[in-house]
């Protein structure tokens, strides 16, 4: 039942208002319990068929949910201004666990020499035991990603949402070889404002955050 309440409340928290609420009290202590309570009022409201209906699409499509509440969660994360409260994910849980992580993000209309060097990049890091961290977009992202023989993408939709449909064929890699995290509710789309909000994410799990390739503003 956790996860489904931990799931209403990703509904919840995708007000940006409302996750600094949540967030605020967590840091004062407050613990799960308290969260459900406050943010989903009555809790033996929710159907048995709507709570069903959760964990099957969760069965089908391998998603989990992680929050704040668990060890899993990366430790760095929680340090910075407004963590997301609980995610979604899919993938090897050894991705909570490695020792080193590094950002890598650019311009999706990047050039040929530059793909080449976050292509080669991804592939250097992981020799070193240095796990990646990108946005799953088009470009330097998946360059990056295709480099690399385990790495976390972040996404800026829902976790079923596979955005561009282009990278279907990463999307899957990521899940067999790394993982894919989301802040966002389920079916969320690709929405222009969902994507600097994604990117606090890649900056706070990441120990340094390269730029390959961006436009100056």
């Amino acid at each position: 039942m956790k996860e489904f309440y931990w799931s209403k409340i990703i509904e919840k928290a995708y007000s940006y208002r409302i996750l600094r609420e949540i967030v605020l009290d967590w840091r004062k202590g407050y613990g799960e319990k308290y969260i459900f309570n406050k943010y989903l009022g009555n809790l033996a409201a929710y159907s048995t068929e709507e709570i069903k209906g959760f964990y099957q699409q969760k069965s089908e499509l391998g998603y989990r949910v992680c929050s704040v509440y668990d060890s899993e969660y990366f430790p760095a994360l929680k340090e910075i201004e407004i963590p997301p409260i609980a995610f979604y994910y899919i993938g090897s849980e050894k991705m909570f666990h490695g020792e080193k992580y590094a950002g890598v993000v650019g311009s999706r209309k990047a050039l040929g020499k530059n793909l080449k060097k976050a292509s080669a990049l991804g592939k250097g890091l992981s020799k070193q035991g240095i796990i990646g961290v990108s946005g799953l977009a088009l470009g330097i992202d998946g360059a990056f990603h295709q480099g690399c023989s385990h790495s976390i993408g972040i996404i800026g939709c829902g976790i079923n949402v596979i955005y561009p449909r282009s990278n279907l064929q990463l999307y899957e890699k990521l899940k067999a070889s790394g993982g894919i995290i989301s802040e966002f509710p389920i079916d969320a789309p690709p929405l222009k404002y969902h994507f600097p909000r994604r990117n606090r994410l890649i900056a706070g799990i990441s120990q340094i955050l390269i730029v390959l390739e961006a436009r100056i503003k």
